[in-house]
This record gives C-alpha cells, structure tokens and sequence, in this order.
C-alpha cells in the first residue's frame, strides 16, 4: 500500500471516528471550509450548521462506519465510494439512516486530506 493511500485510510478513519464521537473540533480540522454533507434524506449542511448539530447535542451517532470502501486518485483529489452503516438520534428521534451508499469527495488541501 503506497504512503498515500495509507494517508487516506488514516483521514477515513479519522473521519470516522470524529462523526462517531460528535467531535467538533476534529471535524473543524478535517472537513474544507466549503464542505456541503448530504444527509440521508438529500437535505445539504453546510459545515457550520454539520458540526452545529453535533454542537447543540442535539444529533448523536451510536454507530458509524464504513466498509466496501473504493478509492479512485484524480492527483490532488480523491473520490471515495463506499457502503455506510450508521444508527444516529436527532432530538432523541431515530433517525432514517441504517446502511446508505456514500461519496466523499477528498482533496489535498493544507499538506493533508479533507
């Protein structure tokens, strides 16, 4: 496995793991200062209001991963298809999530992966 690709299983599961824990500092870091998530739903956060729900406590993971994860390398930009797999709470509400197809656009940005 050749340095980058182990930089960018090192960024997913840093990812992860932020998502995971609510962890609105790393996701700060992690995540490009124009980063749009999609939801499971099709509605689109910008990176204030993601981490804002993480923030007010008010959306919580009890579980979050990744697996059947692809890779594809365009130079200093990644696109990762994979099959994500999470149970999460919004306002003590279930929320609709389960197992969902993902794609996470990465670039190199500030000497890492974002």
């Amino acid at each position: 496995m050749s340095n980058q690709n182990n930089a960018i299983t090192t960024f997913l599961d840093d990812w992860t793991g932020a998502e995971l824990k609510g962890d609105t500092t790393a996701l700060g870091r992690l995540l490009t200062d124009d980063f749009v998530g999609i939801g499971p739903l099709g509605f689109m956060l910008p990176k204030p209001a993601w981490l804002g729900r993480y923030a007010s406590g008010d959306f919580k993971y009890s579980a979050f991963r990744l697996d059947e994860v692809h890779v594809r390398t365009y130079g200093d930009a990644v696109l990762v298809t994979a099959h994500q797999v999470g149970e999460a709470t919004m306002r003590g509400n279930q929320v609709p999530f389960g197992h969902v197809r993902a794609t996470l656009a990465l670039v190199k940005q500030s000497g890492g992966w974002r």
